[in-house]
């Protein structure tokens, strides 16, 4: 399975705020994700797992290359109002796993079993 599936499948499916690995099974028989994220097929989580694991770094040089030349792209757009500041906004939003078998749920400020990822928001509100 080519490297493109895989990273497709994973930007779709934690677009979907899917934070398993398991939760990618579903998604193997829908046309439409396949579609939608170009890809050809949609790996398994048996697949998906170590193959995330063998080129993480390679994404990680990617995404962050990828995301500055996106910053300043969209910097004129983006709305600063005070000389090159850009307002960045960022929280985290956690998600109630209580009573799930998933990897890394911890005890979050909400009182409950789950994730907190944190969000980032580039820009002026609206």
């Amino acid at each position: 399975m080519a490297h493109s599936d895989v990273g497709f499948s994973m930007i779709g499916w934690l677009g979907l705020g899917q934070p398993d690995f398991e939760a990618i099974e579903p998604f193997r028989e829908d046309d439409f994700f396949r579609i939608a994220w170009g890809g050809e097929q949609v790996p398994s989580e048996g697949t998906l797992r170590p193959r995330l694991d063998d080129i993480q770094s390679a994404f990680d040089t990617i995404l962050k290359e990828e995301s500055a030349e996106r910053i300043r792209r969209q910097a004129p757009k983006i709305g600063a109002g005070h000389g090159n500041i850009v307002p960045l906004d960022i929280d985290v939003s956690p998600f109630d796993n209580s009573g799930t078998k998933k990897e890394g749920v911890s005890w979050t400020y909400k009182k409950v079993e789950g994730y907190a990822p944190i969000f980032a928001s580039l820009g002026e509100e609206g």
